[in-house]
Parts: structure tokens; C-alpha cells; sequence
């Protein structure tokens, strides 16, 4: 806090309010009015305008929590570098979070991640990435680098990202517990990435069984993959099938962004921290992002990226 200074207030009362340790503004603030009048020049009128007036000039300004959330700092964030999805995201993946990206088969959901995988580790981002489906491509993200790397520098971006499959979802938890084990050992202060392309395929074998076990390892993951997020400040971001569900029960591929609901059920809903619907749209590259869910985000924004041979803009 600032001492006291002659622009408010005469030496001859700074020198005797010092003697009775009242050194700073803090120190006039908290002090009884009784005691500065006693110690100082001024009357109890000018000490309680002189209160009033450090009140004012040296307080903070009062903030709601969007105010300060609008104040964040960037490295709260790991940009993608696409921009409508960074543009969406209010500046990139927040750190700490689960973002899902959720969408019918064939809206572009594995492109999106191999594309986020390799700009992350472009930036030096170390990036686990867990594949269910076996269909991670090496040979994709030495196409989504950019042109006229040498070898070396190729090779030094692709080592920063790190490739698990799992078959099923007893799998899926033994390279859960091995990435927490390495985060945990690794070096602090590096921004990491944990991508899950999909959790919905190691849980398909639950869907519709009459069992509470699918729930109960399913809640275990969920519970994981939070405690990786938080206590580890990483980026977590999962894809899922999405589908609508008719009067009937009977599912099939969704093609409504407003229908189109997560195939894992009510109990996933509300999991992730951030939930963004991508679908097709007329245009065959074009894909149309939507926030369905957030905690931070304005639900209902969207945008458009497209998804090409070379990548995803």
C-alpha cells in the first residue's frame, strides 16, 4: 500500500502520525478516527474526508465474476489454431476442462483431432492421444505439417505426440491410470494434451444391458479424467457419437444440430465441461459447429470450419 504523501496531507502530520506507526494509507484506514485526531492536525471531519477520499483512489474497482473472467489471462488457454474453433472457444481449449466434440459418424470428429493433435504439438504441446477406433493415421499428420520442415524438425513435432489403443473400455482404464502415472512424473509446467477419440466405442458393449456396471466403470473414467484435468491444469478432449432418438426409441444418425444428442446417455450429459455439436452442411467440406453445453461459454454460438485434405480451417 502507499505511504502517506504530502499531496493529501501536510509533513508536520505525516511526521507525527508515523511516530504513532500510521506509515501508509492502509495504516489511515484502519486506524480509529479518535487516534488520528489525537496524533495529527486534523479534525475528525477532515480524517473521515480523507478516509473517504482513499476509499476511492486507492481501492480496487469492484468486479462481477464475468468481469473477471473477461480479464483472463491467455495462458489460461491451448490454442488450436483453427480459428473458428479457437474463435468459438473464446481463445482456445480451457485448461483444467473436458471438451467434447460430439456429431454424427462421418461429420469430421477424428480429421478435427488428428488436425488438433498435430497443431498442438507444433506449439510444443505434449499430446497423448488415445485411440479406440484404431483408425489413427501417422501418415495423416505428417500431411497436416507444414510444408518445407526438414526431417528433423518433423520428427521432433511428431515425438510430442504420444499414441495409446485401447480395445475396450478395461483397456481404456489402464492408459488412463499410465497417463495420470506419467503426468504425475513429468515435467511441471508444460501444457499437455489428452485427447479420446472415442469414449463412446469402449462403452457401447453397456449400452442397453440391464446392468449398473457400464455406469459404475463409466463414472470411474469420468472421475479420471477430472482428476487429470484439475490437478494437472490439462486439456482434455473427447469425441462422441451423436444420434437422435425418436418416439420410438429407435436411434439413427443425426443430421439436426438441435436433435442431435449424445449417444452415451443422461448420465454423460452433464460430464464434459464444454460440449460442441458438429454436423454437415450442404457443402461437402463445410462443418457447422455449435456450443450445446459449457460452463463458461455462451451456449448456442457457432461457427464453420472446413475439413479438407490438408487439414481443418
Amino acid at each position: 500500500m502507499a505511504k502517506l504523501s504530502p499531496d493529501y496531507l501536510d509533513l508536520e502530520s505525516i511526521s507525527l502520525l508515523s511516530s504513532t506507526k500510521i506509515f501508509s494509507v492502509d495504516d489511515f484506514l484502519l486506524a480509529d478516527i479518535d487516534k488520528i485526531v489525537l496524533n495529527s492536525k486534523l479534525t475528525a471531519e477532515d480524517a473521515l474526508r480523507l478516509k473517504h477520499t482513499f476509499s476511492i483512489n486507492y481501492s480496487s474497482c469492484p468486479s462481477n465474476a464475468w468481469d473477471l473472467f473477461s480479464l483472463k489471462d491467455k495462458d489460461m488457454f491451448i490454442k488450436t489454431h483453427v480459428e473458428g474453433i479457437d474463435k468459438i472457444l473464446s481463445g482456445g481449449i480451457l485448461k483444467g476442462s473436458l471438451l467434447e466434440l460430439c456429431g454424427p459418424s462421418g461429420c469430421g470428429k477424428t480429421q478435427i483431432c488428428h488436425s488438433l493433435a498435430v497443431n498442438c504439438a507444433i506449439d510444443s504441446v505434449i499430446v497423448d492421444f488415445v485411440d479406440t477406433k484404431g483408425d489413427f493415421s501417422a501418415s495423416r499428420c505428417n500431411i497436416l505439417l507444414p510444408a518445407g520442415l526438414k526431417d528433423e524438425e518433423m520428427d521432433d513435432i511428431l515425438d510430442h505426440i504420444n499414441v495409446y489403443s485401447s480395445q475396450n473400455i478395461y483397456e481404456l482404464i489402464s492408459v488412463l491410470e499410465k497417463i495420470h502415472t506419467n503426468l504425475k512424473r513429468g515435467i511441471k509446467g508444460k501444457d499437455k494434451l489428452l485427447i479420446i477419440d472415442s469414449i463412446t466405442v469402449p462403452y457401447l458393449p453397456f449400452i442397453g444391458i440391464p446392468s449398473s456396471k457400464g455406469i459404475s466403470l463409466l463414472n470411474y473414467i469420468s472421475a479420471k479424467l477430472k482428476q487429470m484435468a484439475t490437478e494437472h491444469n490439462i486439456v482434455v478432449v473427447l469425441t462422441n457419437l451423436g444420434v437422435i432418438f425418436n418416439e420410438n426409441e429407435e436411434d439413427h444418425v443425426g443430421s439436426n444440430i438441435q436433435e442431435v444428442k449424445p449417444l452415451m446417455g443422461k448420465y454423460w450429459q452433464h460430464i464434459p465441461n464444454t460440449r460442441i455439436i458438429i454436423t454437415r452442411d450442404a457443402d461437402a467440406i463445410k462443418r457447422r459447429m455449435i456450443v450445446q453445453k459449457s460452463d463458461y461459454l455462451a451456449v448456442n454460438t457457432s461457427t464453420t470450419i472446413t475439413i479438407s485434405r490438408t487439414g481443418v480451417s
